[in-house]
């Protein structure tokens, strides 16, 4: 029987719709989380997301890798390796993942790590969407850069202004700061009708 294990359900409708005749695995229950103060670290449950637990974070004087958004399963970015806004200061959300429990196909409930089934761990970081369903995940986090202030900038391009957009992009190539991030959309504007570049700058 095919099946399909969702967390926070981000963009889970394109992936539903290919689910026929099979099962969804809801683990939205699974949204819990603990911060270990003196060690820096971070356990999340399968479905908890970066909202579920960033004030919490940054209050214990720590941050970590995010997604562009904080609505997905943060266990769901980690397992796509994590592209987001701290990739330059700390790497993938994948980079920061210590070690994992996870549901075999077979039903067994095993551990990951660098030590534990540590091939099944390195498979995990970025193309484990199919290795087994991740119930629970340690991270590494890090300490507050800049005391956790970050700026954010919201730029619009009208459509036909791309060449001037994508000229901007390129011009970061090979220079860009380790400290800043950039977001880019494509947005339809219903009532203008037309499509716009955006970028959002961190």
């Amino acid at each position: 029987i095919p099946f399909l294990a969702t967390g926070g359900r981000h963009g889970y409708t394109t992936t539903l719709r290919d689910l026929q005749g099979g099962l969804a695995i809801d683990l939205s229950q699974l949204n819990s989380y603990s911060i270990d103060r003196a060690a820096g670290t971070l356990t999340v449950g399968g479905a908890t997301t970066l909202g579920d637990f960033q004030d919490a974070l940054y209050e214990t004087g720590y941050m970590i890798q995010s997604p562009a958004v904080s609505c997905p399963g943060y266990v769901g970015v980690t397992v796509g390796s994590g592209v987001g806004r701290f990739t330059g200061l700390f790497g993938l959300v994948a980079d920061a993942l210590i070690s994992a429990r996870l549901v075999t196909a077979d039903g067994r409930i095993i551990h990951v790590s660098r030590r534990q089934n540590a091939d099944l761990f390195w498979g995990l970081r970025g193309a484990g969407a199919n290795l087994g369903v991740v119930v629970s995940a340690s991270y590494q986090a890090h300490k507050l850069v800049n005391q956790g202030q970050i700026l954010n900038a919201d730029l619009i391009f009208p459509a036909n202004k791309s060449k001037e957009y994508f000229d901007v992009l390129h011009s970061f190539i090979g220079k860009m700061p380790a400290k800043l991030a950039i977001v880019s959309l494509i947005v339809f504007d219903p009532v203008a009708q037309a499509v716009s570049w955006g970028s959002i700058y961190y």
